[in-house]
This record gives structure tokens, sequence and C-alpha cells, in this order.
């Protein structure tokens, strides 16, 4: 039987014998360059060709969702609603028409 030191040696070099073999395996050789970019960029524009397109979804204000709800209009402009009961008032010269934005 060996002593210990001359153990922990012997595994000391059974370690970097596998290290060594490990090391030496030059995984480029099985790899080629040119055509690994080429087939990236054809997978990058498939994926960009197939991209569906962004739906827009136009939610309207009522009663149930107009204090939940935060709206941007055409000029980027957050704004929320809160309802507000009045009364209409008689005199057609104090009603105003606001047009809606385009």
């Amino acid at each position: 039987m060996l002593p210990l030191p001359e153990r922990k040696i012997k595994r000391r070099i059974r370690v970097r014998n596998k290290f060594v073999v490990y090391r030496n395996m030059n995984l480029l050789k099985y790899i080629n360059i040119p055509v690994l970019c080429i087939s990236f960029i054809i997978g990058l524009f498939a994926v960009y060709i197939t991209v569906p397109e962004k739906r827009k979804i136009i939610i309207y204000p009522h009663k149930d969702n107009a204090d939940i709800i935060q709206y941007r209009d055409k000029t980027d402009t957050c704004f929320s609603l809160k309802e507000k009961e009045v009364i209409c008032p008689k005199n057609k010269d104090e009603i105003f028409k606001i047009p809606i934005q385009q």
C-alpha cells in the first residue's frame, strides 16, 4: 500500500490527464463558421418576416371602465375620465360641439 502523499499525487495526475484530453478536443473543427453565420442571419430574417402584425384594440369609454382605464389621444397625451352628471342648458348657444381628433 502506498503512503498518503503518493496517492494524492496519482489522483492529481489522473485529473490532469482528463483535463488535458478535454482541452485538446477542439470543437471548432466540427463547426463551419461561415455556414453558422449565414444560417443565423437567415433564421433572424425568417423570424422577422413571420412576426404577426400588431393589433390595435380600441376601447370606448363607458360608465363601467371610465375610472379604471387611462386613454391616449393622437398627440400622445394621456388622460382619464370622470363621470359627472350635469343639467343641459336651455340656451343652445351655451352648448359647445368639440370636434373629434383626426
